[in-house]
């Protein structure tokens, strides 16, 4: 089996715009996988189903695994634009929700 390479299918200047850190677009990730937490916790605090409510922790649990990414881009300071930005916001908004402070994920990835 033929291995793909990524190069095959994106041009050099879609490769650039990938690996380079944008704010608003990191901003508006952490805002969207916040905002379906949030919604989460809105159907879990209502009075539907329990059918909703434990499809709401499933949908849950993938947003925590999203914030893991999230912190892991914010460790590598690839992330925003501003090594500052990504050590404060990967640790309060990514980091430690998931009980994982960024200095101490740093270090060992």
């Amino acid at each position: 089996m033929k291995k793909v390479d990524f190069r095959e299918y994106l041009s050099r200047e879609e490769i650039k715009e990938l690996r380079t850190a944008n704010d608003a677009r990191a901003l508006r990730m952490f805002a969207i996988n916040w905002l379906v937490i949030a919604l989460c916790f809105a159907v879990l605090g209502s009075t539907l189903a329990w059918p909703f409510k434990i499809a709401a922790l499933f949908v849950m649990a993938g947003r925590q695994l999203g914030l893991g990414i999230l912190m892991h881009e914010c460790s590598h300071h690839s992330f925003f634009t501003k090594t500052s930005w990504n050590r404060f916001i990967g640790h309060w908004f990514a980091g430690m929700p998931v009980l994982v402070p960024l200095d101490f994920y740093r270090p060992y990835h």
